[in-house]
């Protein structure tokens, strides 16, 4: 069964269905498969986000859909590609992405180079990064928004 199949089934009010399957751990990842859809509802994407697989807390990060508090939980997650997808996701928030802008981790630090909702001030600490990867994106993403560094 599909996650569109249990929206289906949670639009008729059977939303413990899906808590009972996915708590047996009977949902097979395949079945999780269209997670980043838009047609995920926010309450399903809710309980995933605290799933131990990487992999489902990635595909929810990658969601339109999910929640901004959902979002910004992601941005703390131990996984660096996790961080990067909600860092991605152009409903998180900008004090989010200055948070993020510090990470231990370049892949991170160079997802806030590339966003483009990222604050100028940001985009022009990130310039100065150690990482060229990090340099270089920041240094686009400000001559995308007409301003050379």
């Amino acid at each position: 069964m599909t996650i569109n199949e249990f929206e289906f089934q949670y639009t008729l009010g059977t939303t413990k269905e899906f808590e009972f399957q996915y708590a047996l751990g009977t949902i097979d990842i395949e079945d999780l498969s269209d997670i980043s859809e838009e047609t995920t509802s926010k309450y399903i994407l809710t309980i995933l986000s605290n799933d131990k697989n990487y992999f489902i807390r990635y595909c929810v990060a990658n969601n339109p859909n999910t929640p901004v508090d959902i979002l910004t939980k992601l941005s703390n997650d131990e996984d660096w590609l996790v961080r990067c997808n909600a860092i991605d996701n152009p409903n998180t928030l900008k004090e989010v992405l200055i948070k993020a802008s510090k990470d231990k981790d370049y892949n991170v630090r160079m997802c806030v180079a590339r966003n483009q909702s990222t604050p100028i001030d940001v985009l022009t600490y990130l310039t100065k990064d150690e990482n060229v990867y990090v340099k270089y994106n920041a240094k686009d993403t400000l001559l995308d928004k007409g301003i050379q560094v």
